[in-house]
């Protein structure tokens, strides 16, 4: 049996909760299995709409939701004309869409905040996300004792408990040598309070336009950039980036520690013009190398 993590748990235990307000909603004190169906899935997905959620949080308790339906179904608890239950989780392709390029990067590393220690470290911090891919939840890890051969050795990650090993580049051997290797600490909220002040110092305020479903309606909502970084904005600029120069996906993947192309590819972040120069680059290249045969 697979020995899940707490963060992994942590979607079920909130989707039961949603599912007994759902019954709640609809005067009913349960449901059967077999009347688990489409329509069962629609009006689940609009009550969750309707509560306010992003149609990125209302995919991940669907996508739980069809994991307990074909576990039961794989232990004979109910059968279904189908093999197994597809419930299509909703999509919203304006959601989490900001990431920092490289020259942004540099921007926010060359803001002085000395005199603001602790928006410095999470700067640091997020800078070291940016760098190496880790989640937020991993990088309390990264310290002398994970070093090795000038390398990152993380051999148990928190989320999906994979061993990943990833490079050290400049800015992050800078960060590490700057805090001698000590590892960070401090919660996710509090990172991700602060992170955004220190993008607000380093004069991040673009414009952005932001939409979301709300009681099935979608609107659009401007921010600026600053208000919407968190700690995973780190954790895409590297995807983004290191994709963006043209590095092999499955190097990448290898070292974000990403299992399936899907999820990976939709933290990739790139304009369709850079998808399009990123061809044109490979088409020159190949065709170089075809010349030189």
């Amino acid at each position: 049996m697979v020995k899940l993590s707490p963060n992994s748990i942590k979607p079920y235990k909130t989707l039961q909760k949603h599912l007994t307000e759902f019954c709640q909603f609809n005067e009913v004190s349960d449901y059967e299995l077999t009347s688990i169906d489409k329509k069962f899935y629609s009006n689940f997905s609009k009550f969750l709409q309707d509560k306010g959620f992003k149609i990125s949080t209302i995919a991940k308790y669907i996508k739980a939701f069809g994991a307990i339906l074909n576990r039961a179904i794989d232990e004979k608890h109910y059968h279904t004309p189908d093999k197994k239950v597809k419930f299509q989780s909703p999509t919203e392709k304006d959601v989490d869409t900001i990431y920092f390029n490289e020259t942004e990067l540099q921007q926010l590393k060359d803001t002085d905040l000395s005199k603001i220690p602790y928006l410095e470290r999470v700067r640091d911090m997020f800078l070291l996300l940016c760098w190496t891919g880790c989640r937020f939840s991993d990088l309390s890890k990264i310290g002398k004792n994970n070093i090795k051969n000038n390398r990152i050795e993380i051999s148990h990650q928190q989320k999906t408990g994979e061993r990943v090993i990833i490079p050290i580049f400049p800015t992050t051997k800078e960060i590490l040598e700057k805090y001698n290797y000590e590892p960070f600490k401090i919660s996710n909220q509090k990172f991700n309070e602060f992170i955004k002040i220190a993008c607000e110092k380093a004069g991040f305020d673009e414009e952005i336009t932001y939409s979301r479903i709300i009681k099935g309606e979608r609107k659009e909502f401007v921010y600026k950039k600053y208000e919407l970084v968190t700690s995973h904005t780190g954790r895409r600029s590297f995807c983004t980036n290191m994709y963006e120069k043209g590095l092999d996906t499955t190097m990448i993947m290898s070292v974000s520690g990403h299992k399936s192309l899907d999820v990976f590819l939709h933290y990739i972040k790139t304009t369709r013009e850079k998808h399009a120069d990123r061809m044109l680059q490979a088409w020159t290249n190949l065709e170089k190398t075809s010349i030189n045969k």
